[in-house]
């Protein structure tokens, strides 16, 4: 992982690791 990280990638970061978990969260709500 680069050290040098801008404000967008870093907030991309954490949006894609919250779409993950809400996927999780909705998965074992279904199931």
């Amino acid at each position: 992982m680069k050290l040098r990280i801008g404000i967008s990638n870093f907030a991309g970061y954490f949006y894609e690791k919250a779409i993950v978990n809400y996927k999780i969260i909705a998965y074992k709500n279904i199931y």
